[in-house]
């Protein structure tokens, strides 16, 4: 377990060394006891009398790393200290060995000497290294004194030297994968009709894209059976022609690749296409021959990684939100002429996306359900949204893309996809945006954003 400490400064984290009661070290603490926490010391020194000390227990976590059997490779210590001469330390595992030369010249004691058991103990503390002392040697003179802090120190750096060997000796050398090179002479991609995508997390929110004008909508994966048997979708997407494009998951474990290897066995035989955001499942989408779009997980930066990605499966790639305009055309007169881009017009940023459901004890606790929103607050004005999303957390930028009054510089680039995001909106947030951006591509509405501190361009013009 470990505990966070909510002090004046800030929230600290930190792992729960032991717990000792009485003086001795202990696992439990009976009622009526007083038990001391002992944590990091550098936690400890901003902690106040009065702070609330909060427990995190993560369960999925903790089952996780009890199944796990971490070995500690066993190492061997020789200290060498001498009167006026430079304290050393050697260590040794199997056959490697380092040696680290302090600057420290060691000294007559003026008063108590530095013992034995001081200096086995300071060698001891390897904390979250991935050794554990075997054996530790003396030489020298008996009657010295070196700071502990100093003899600290010299045990870093010989364990750093040591990991950094060790490190070395299994470095694996990367083969030179060979690249697809570009298959065409770089050339200004002829502006055409942009096509519009909508992202949503919901069948209501797909039928209400449908609905407002949507050419390609984006969903999970996991909806495929509600997709199926929606009549009334169904039959919206046959008339309009509208593509479907079923997003695979950010993280998917090795143990559940089985139930997604079923659901994508499915989305083949129905003819739809997959969005793959890792390596893995883009492969896995190549080698079953389905067709697939490259999502910005990616981080798409260059024509390079455009054509690997092509090479692998993806017929569509979805451009980093975080090139400026003039990068992404670069990208696409560099690229192959065959791939499809898609660039994000209208949408909240993901920043981060944890495995830990941060939001559980408030649902526990019956503050928090689907209909609910969550944000943390930043300053007085920034708030930046957190969606639950099955077991996992997604916490959203505080400002939102929105690229409406400025499509023509998009086109410009030569991409061929508009890409709108909904990951948390409104069905009638979904229709109003989906609408507007619709009646400009089609030449029937105006370029009309209200003024909003929300709104922004993105990275699109100023770069990072």
């Amino acid at each position: 377990d470990g505990i966070s400490i909510h002090t004046r400064q800030r929230m600290l984290g930190s792992k729960v060394e032991k717990l000792t009661v009485d003086g001795g070290d202990a696992e439990v603490a009976e009622k009526g006891n007083i038990p001391y926490i002992h944590i990091s010391p550098k936690t400890v020194k901003s902690v106040k009398t009065g702070d609330d000390v909060y427990l995190n227990t993560d369960v999925s976590l903790l089952e996780e790393m009890g199944e796990r059997d971490v070995k500690k490779v066993p190492v061997n210590f020789q200290i060498r200290a001498n009167i006026d001469r430079q304290l050393e330390i050697t260590a040794s595992a199997g056959d490697m060995e380092v040696l680290h030369v302090s600057d420290y010249l060691v000294q007559k004691p003026k008063n108590a000497p530095t013992s034995v058991e001081q200096i086995t103990d300071i060698i001891k503390r390897l904390g979250d290294t991935p050794y554990i002392a075997d054996e530790i040697e003396l030489k020298g003179q008996e009657d010295i004194f070196i700071p502990l802090g100093e003899l600290t120190r010299a045990r870093r750096s010989v364990v750093e030297k040591l990991q950094e060997k060790q490190l070395e000796k299994f470095h694996r050398q990367p083969k030179n994968p060979e690249l697809p090179a570009s298959r065409h002479k770089p050339e200004n991609k002829i502006p055409r009709k942009l096509l519009l995508s909508v992202e949503v997390a919901d069948i209501e929110g797909a039928k209400t894209a449908a609905y407002s004008g949507a050419d390609i909508i984006y969903i999970p994966a996991d909806l495929f059976d509600k997709v199926e048997s929606n009549k009334d979708l169904a039959q919206k997407i046959k008339m309009n022609n509208i593509e479907i494009v079923f997003t695979l998951p950010a993280i998917i474990h090795e143990n559940e690749l089985e139930k997604w290897k079923d659901i994508l066995e499915k989305i083949k035989t129905r003819g739809y296409t997959i969005g793959c955001g890792e390596p893995g499942t883009l492969r896995l989408a190549h080698q079953m021959e389905i067709k697939c779009v490259a999502l910005k997980n990616f981080t798409i930066f260059n024509s390079l990684t455009t054509n690997v990605l092509q090479a692998n499966g993806a017929s569509r790639v979805i451009l980093s939100p975080e090139l400026t305009l003039e990068e992404m055309q670069n990208i696409v007169q560099a690229s192959d002429n065959t791939i499809q881009f898609e660039a994000i017009a209208y949408g909240r940023q993901q920043l981060l996306v944890t495995e830990h459901d941060l939001l559980k004890p408030i649902v526990d606790k019956g503050f928090y359900d689907e209909d609910s929103n969550a944000f943390l607050q930043h300053k007085k004005t920034d708030r930046y949204p957190v969606k639950r999303w099955r077991n996992r957390t997604v916490i959203y930028d505080s400002h939102v893309i929105n690229m409406l009054n400025n499509i023509d510089d998009m086109k410009n680039t030569g991409i061929d996809v508009l890409h709108l995001e909904f990951p948390q909106e409104s069905h009638r947030k979904v229709a109003i945006v989906v609408s507007e951006f619709k009646k400009i591509l089609d030449g029937k509405g105006k370029k009309n954003i209200p003024d909003s501190k929300v709104y922004s361009r993105g990275l699109y013009y100023t770069g990072i």
